[in-house]
């Protein structure tokens, strides 16, 4: 889909990495597919990614730390960059103003406040002048989330938050994330198995994240010392606070790898029996489309915590009703041990669920939101 009238677009977002975050990678993909028919810059504070056809645009960083005082210059040097330019769509993956198009990836700030009640609620509001980080990230939601701005959640999860806090706003429509169909070309390998000296024959448990305490990691670690085998490994991709995961079974403690940032995404994915995501909060969780892209089956929570869920049953993915619940987790992780038709089953139909989530799919809502009136 193309429409003449849109030539030029610009791409704000503060790390332009591949290898990042769901905003991240989110943006590099959406680049991806709009340079063949557009001329696309993207203006980032960060470039890891260098694409061809793509004109990039370093922002200066004034400051890294706090994040929020980060955010909010990011935004004050781009739209001096941006002033007076000759782009027919400004769309930015951060909460800040200035854009035309907003692709959101996490629960409104807000909902501090629109989640309290009573007393709690009062004195939250109270305190909000003696915090600069509160009153900041509350001013540029408020600048963002209007009717004039088109809002892309990437998740019905999100966009219901979204409405609960700014219900003016305009949704103008679900963009979820996708794969591209010709990564499902992949080789099975036993590298991160060898490299590990994990054996061949043995279980191994996936999980993926830079958030440990979010994405449930602590979690996945309790219900495996429930199981007590030796027999099931833990693979652990991602940066994240290692040290703040605690252990009380050894030979579980032995058996847990932590990789850090992966490159080689299928090498990874080739390792594994099982992905186990028990997210607290996850706006969409690509980690599971992936796993599901390379036949993985998925044990993950229910879709009150994950936005992807809400797109999933019990025929491709076992769902966890409490992230937190390390019984839960572990009865899941043995059903998947125990029973290898199962695991196929649900991998085989995980995979062709994963079909349906195409970056061509994203790609075509996004044009449909700039497109419309």
């Amino acid at each position: 889909m193309e429409d003449k009238k849109i030539k030029k677009i610009a791409f704000l977002v503060r790390n332009f990495d591949i290898t990042g975050g769901g905003a991240e990678r989110f943006c590099v993909e959406l680049v991806n597919g709009l340079k063949n028919n557009y001329e696309v810059h993207v203006f980032s504070q960060n470039i890891t990614a260098r694409i061809p056809k793509v004109e990039f645009h370093q922002v200066t960083q004034k400051i890294n730390r706090p994040r929020f005082l980060n955010q909010f210059l990011f935004g004050i040097r781009a739209r001096k960059i941006l002033k007076n330019s000759d782009f027919d769509i400004i769309h930015s993956h951060d909460i800040i103003p200035g854009a035309d198009v907003y692709t959101i990836h996490v629960p409104c700030f807000k909902s501090f406040i629109t989640n309290s009640s009573g007393l709690k609620k009062v004195l939250l509001l109270l305190s909000l002048p003696l915090s600069p980080r509160k009153l900041m990230y509350l001013l540029m939601e408020n600048k963002v989330y209007r009717p004039n701005k088109k809002i892309l959640p990437v998740s019905n999860l999100l966009a219901q938050n979204i409405r609960k806090n700014y219900p003016k706003s305009a949704i103008s429509n679900i963009t979820y994330p996708g794969i591209w169909p010709e990564n499902d070309k992949f080789t099975k390998n036993n590298k991160l198995r060898k490299d590990n000296l994990i054996p061949i024959e043995s279980f191994v448990v996936l999980f993926m994240g830079h958030s440990f305490e979010r994405k449930g990691l602590q979690s996945i670690i309790q219900a495996l010392e429930i199981l007590n085998n030796p027999e099931i490994y833990l693979l652990v991709a991602g940066n994240g606070k290692e040290n703040d995961i605690k252990f009380s079974n050894e030979h579980v403690k032995k058996n847990t790898k932590f990789l850090g940032k992966i490159d080689q995404i299928s090498d990874f994915y080739s390792a594994g029996n099982v992905m186990v995501h028990p997210t607290r909060g996850d706006t969409f969780g690509m980690v599971v489309l992936e796993a599901m892209q390379h036949s993985i089956p998925v044990i993950v929570s229910n879709k009150y915590y994950c936005g992807i869920s809400e797109t999933l049953n019990q025929d491709n993915s076992i769902l966890i009703s409490n992230p937190q619940d390390k019984v839960e987790i572990s009865n899941a992780i043995l059903t998947i041990f125990k029973d290898q038709e199962l695991a196929n089953t649900l991998g085989s139909n995980g995979k062709r669920h994963a079909s349906t989530f195409t970056w061509n799919n994203t790609i075509t809502k996004t044009l449909e939101a700039y497109n419309s009136n």
